[in-house]
């Protein structure tokens, strides 16, 4: 993956997080943590308030480095956000800092690239009819995602219909939750449970339970608000030199739409083989 260039002048923001009852239901292996939507939409909230004029709906290059655990749920977390300029746009950075018994240190959780321009490149034919279609295609219930793929609290609960799973891609059928909104990204459901269908292919096709933890590009072009019936398709595009899934994945509305598109999603294991898909989703063909 392309590097970021080289960046000066940073501004450090403190930002005091209050997260929505919503979060308390995305944990992984118990503990709760800040989805990679909300670290996109928190600093595109700061992107708006710190440095307006940048268009905060096109995003060339997004990086997850860890996660950020939430303790404290009624509270608020200190967080501090960075932004740096260059010729394409505004780099924006999530960092916590940690403390120790003799140091403290930054650690950063989340970095994007907002660009100054549109770099989206035009879609290739979308066809999601043909995932139904496929004879090897798998539905899945949402029930059953939901308990044994993706185990997610109800508010996370976004895709609503069976998803198909082929050797080709995957689509499903997604209605996201009112919370969380942002004005220039809408809803922050909606890529979140296009991600739990990655994850699902990953674990049928690729034997592994992968979480993001890159996107190469990621253009709004239109908010999507809750309550919206939008499908999603997810298409793998092979593994990449780090031993992860990369995906697009593209969200359209009733009216076939592009409403959100996200190109080069990279998926990994990040549980290092702890976490390990159940055997009634593994292809055995």
């Amino acid at each position: 993956m392309a590097e970021f260039p080289r960046l000066t002048d940073p501004l450090r923001v403190p930002w005091d997080f209050r997260p929505g009852a919503w979060i308390g239901d995305h944990r992984y292996r118990g503990r709760v943590v800040l989805p990679a939507v909300e670290s996109l939409r928190l600093l595109a909230d700061g992107l708006s308030r710190h440095l307006p004029g940048h268009p905060p709906g096109n995003i060339c290059m997004a990086r997850f480095h860890r996660f950020l655990y939430l303790e404290d749920l009624a509270g608020t977390t200190a967080l501090t956000v960075e932004f740096s300029r260059y010729d394409g746009g505004v780099r924006a950075r999530l960092l916590r800092q940690m403390k120790g018994r003799r140091i403290s240190r930054m650690l950063e959780h989340a970095e994007v690239r907002f660009a100054a321009q549109d770099t989206f490149p035009e879609p290739p034919p979308l066809l999601p009819d043909r995932f139904f279609d496929a004879g090897d295609a798998v539905p899945v219930e949402p029930e059953r995602l939901y308990r044994d793929l993706v185990p997610f609290g109800p508010a996370y609960h976004t895709v609503q219909a069976p998803l198909v799973l082929s050797g080709q891609g995957a689509a499903a059928v997604l209605v996201g939750r009112g919370g969380g909104e942002n004005k220039d990204l809408g809803s922050p459901f909606y890529l979140d449970g296009a991600f739990h269908v990655a994850c699902a292919w990953g674990q049928r096709y690729a034997d592994a339970v992968t979480f993001p933890v890159a996107i190469g590009r990621y253009r709004v072009v239109s908010p999507i608000h809750a309550g919206t019936a939008c499908r999603c398709v997810v298409l793998p595009k092979g593994g990449d030199r780090q031993g992860g899934l990369l995906f697009d994945i593209w969200i359209l509305d009733d009216n076939g739409q592009i409403r959100e598109a996200a190109v080069d999603v990279e998926m990994k294991d990040v549980s290092r083989g702890a976490l390990r898909p159940p055997g009634w989703i593994r292809n055995t063909a």
